[in-house]
């Protein structure tokens, strides 16, 4: 066995680790012994001499040497015939059959374990593979190579750079252990651990890995990247930036030519820009169609200081709007909420851009002690805070005073006007008709009822205060001792407080179990009165 010179403790170190973990990789034959082939002269001038007590032979010009199915060529060489190894210098080229090439300007080859050591401008050739390195150890019975202290692959497509690491030639596998880059026509892999096979393309990681170029980023501790297909699984704290959004998820899948991924368990999306977070358990996007949908305890919230608007639906789809808006879509059990506002409907939209919020199917709307009903709803949002309120079709607003008193407001359309997070005036526009319960200082002083085709309202701390007829107005005033429980309602009139979410929690509620639950309570779930 040749010994390093003592200046080179470090190479030293690395030969004897990397023999170390081929050996446990693939161990010798017990029968070894028997089929070892002494090294072959085929082509050199001799000159026989000493070194350290060891007889060798050197061999100038033109050297040719074999060893079982091995070839090695290179200018100058010494051949230790008693231990079977030879240290080749210059031009040094080994081949191993057709397929294998080995060049360096010097390496040292063992006979007896058919083991080399190549040092210096090393290139190691297959049909796959072509490596570049400076030191590199290879066993010729297992066909696996360890490279360290600095390596260059390159294959059809791709190019990898690792401090150290091995190559198995049977399988075409790859296996870094070290800092490795990956580099592809669409990105740059960058990983501590990587498993590469130049066959298929396929890169695995088992560390910290960056994937990225110039609109993406995306990051993860465990997964794989098909560079051939531009597919990559991301796993463990792994997250993807692109444009202004940013996903985080437990694992997350991108198919890059397809143009669209997937994101699955304790998924949250940011839109940097729209100051929203979206947080689910399943998101589907859509690069080339430009939309993504979230699945599975989906939440949608916007943010703004310390005011954050939070909604849930069964389903949320963002794309992009024909004005080139970007739009929110909510289906199927919508229940969102806000401290100065909390609402609940089928189905939703919200136009980012436009700052208008979309109410379908049974729309209920509350804003501090006011309850909201309508056909369809539009809210209109300015400085991240309702600032309009348009109702439309069976318009219907109630302020609970007591639990006997309501004050209503009925109307085909309605408009209402919100100022510092608090409803006070209201616009109705056909068939408007009112009842409210006046107060004195202490108590209800009666009852006022009123018709008209048009009304304005005024309301100041859940209180009417003012009411302006537009057309030919029709009221009564009844006494608190005159009024009577079947007057006091208008028809159509619910409470739904039951429904209310009062908490961010409270927005995974169900409308079905609710209205279930207060059924099993009361046989009277609201009073509801026909005049």
């Amino acid at each position: 066995m040749f010994v390093f010179p003592k200046s080179s403790k470090l190479l030293s170190s690395y030969w004897v680790l990397g023999l170390f973990i081929l050996t446990l990789i693939v161990p010798e034959p017990l029968n070894s012994q028997a089929k070892i082939k002494q090294i072959e002269i085929i082509q050199a001038d001799r000159l026989l001499g000493k070194r350290e007590g060891q007889e060798f032979e050197k061999l100038i010009g033109d050297v040719v040497l074999k060893h079982d199915s091995v070839f090695l060529y290179c200018d100058s060489a010494y051949r230790f015939k008693d231990i079977n190894e030879v240290i080749a210098y210059g031009h040094v080229k080994l081949n191993q059959g057709d397929t294998l090439f080995l060049y360096a300007d010097t390496l040292y080859y063992e006979g007896n374990t058919s083991k080399s050591r190549a040092r210096q401008n090393v290139l190691l050739i297959d049909p796959s593979t072509r490596l570049n390195t400076d030191f590199l150890d290879a066993d010729f019975n297992t066909n696996i190579s360890y490279f360290f202290n600095g390596g260059t692959i390159r294959d059809s497509a791709n190019t990898l750079i690792s401090q150290e690491g091995f190559y198995f030639g049977d399988t075409h596998d790859l296996n870094f252990i070290s800092a490795v880059d990956l580099q592809t026509p669409d990105y740059l892999c960058k990983s501590d651990t990587l498993f590469y096979n130049t066959d298929n393309g396929i890169a695995r990681f088992f560390g910290p890995t960056e994937i990225f170029n110039d609109t993406s980023y995306l990051y993860g501790k465990i997964g794989y990247y098909h560079t051939q297909l531009d597919v990559i699984q991301l796993g463990k704290d792994c997250y993807i930036e692109k444009e202004e959004w940013i996903i985080e998820a437990d694992s997350i899948f991108v198919n890059e030519q397809a143009g669209f991924g997937k994101a699955m368990q304790n998924v949250l999306m940011e839109d940097t820009l729209q100051q929203i977070l979206v947080a689910a358990h399943y998101v589907f996007f859509d690069e080339n169609k430009s939309y993504s949908l979230a699945t599975d305890s989906a939440v949608f919230m916007q943010y703004q200081d310390r005011d954050t608007l939070y909604l849930h639906a069964d389903s949320l789809l963002f794309r992009e709007a024909e004005s080139g808006s970007k739009l929110m879509q909510a289906y199927h059990n919508v229940r969102f909420f806000r401290y100065d506002m909390q609402g609940k409907c089928d189905s939703l939209a919200y136009l980012t851009n436009d700052s208008i919020i979309e109410m379908y199917r049974e729309p209920i709307l509350w804003n501090a002690e006011s309850q909201l009903t309508a056909e369809f709803m539009k809210i209109h949002i300015k400085n991240q805070k309702a600032n309009k309120i348009d109702l439309i079709e069976k318009a219907f607003i109630v302020t609970k005073q007591d639990s006997l008193h309501y004050d209503q407001i009925s109307g085909k359309n309605m408009l209402g006007h919100i100022k510092n997070n608090v409803l006070y005036r209201i616009d109705v526009d056909g068939n408007a008709q009112t009842i409210y319960f006046p107060y004195d200082e202490k108590d209800i002083m009666g009852m006022n009822s009123a018709e008209s085709s048009n009304l304005i309202i005024w309301i100041d701390q859940g209180q009417v205060i003012k009411i302006s007829f537009i057309n030919s107005p029709e009221g009564l005033m009844v006494p608190r001792k005159e009024i009577k429980v079947k007057d006091s309602f208008l028809k159509g009139f619910q409470w739904w407080d039951f429904l209310r979410p009062h908490s961010r929690k409270e927005i995974f509620l169900r409308t079905s179990e609710l209205i279930l639950n207060e059924t099993k309570e009361s046989e009277e779930v609201n009073p509801t009165i026909e005049p």
